[in-house]
């Protein structure tokens, strides 16, 4: 048990490195300059990022989640843990506009997905097969999943 807690917080240390690499990397400054310039993200903000209060109407929660798909390994991979890296800045960059930030591979271990947890992400247990149901706008990264996932995601839009 022990042990397995000493992984955890190294993993958390290679994640948070991740991020402030990801974060002061020419790469995260020029993206974030083109998400300012898209209308649509003006629009999203605009409507999602008034004050926590006027995130419910009409018994719904406003503003979009996030999900994850294909990320791979983040124990394994320093690209994993940049791609992961770059969801998660978004979600305190844009605090107010993202729900959650939900994540699933298949490759991903117990212990990576409690370090995912301990980040604030909420986890996906088990293999939607690209047929994940959604009733809140919703943002698909898929850094690494097929162009089959991305057809089934697109059918399970208009079933």
């Amino acid at each position: 048990m022990e042990e397995e807690e000493e992984h955890k917080k190294q993993l958390l240390v290679k994640v948070e490195r991740s991020m402030e690499k990801v974060q002061h990397s020419a790469f995260f400054k020029k993206f974030m300059e083109q998400l300012q310039d898209l209308e649509l993200l003006e629009i999203l903000l605009g409507t999602c990022s008034s004050s926590t209060d006027s995130r419910e109407h009409n018994g719904k929660t406003m503003g979009i989640d996030l999900v994850v798909f294909g990320v791979g390994s983040i124990a394994d991979s320093e690209v994993s843990r940049c791609q992961i890296a770059l969801a998660m800045l978004l979600k305190q960059k844009y605090e107010s506009l993202f729900n959650k930030v939900l994540v699933y591979d298949p490759v991903l271990s117990d212990l990576e997905f409690r370090v995912l947890t301990t980040l604030g992400c909420a986890p996906i247990c088990h293999d939607e097969n690209g047929s994940r149901r959604v009733h809140v706008p919703t943002v698909f990264y898929m850094p690494h999943c097929e162009f089959k996932i991305l057809l089934l995601l697109m059918w399970s839009f208009h079933a």
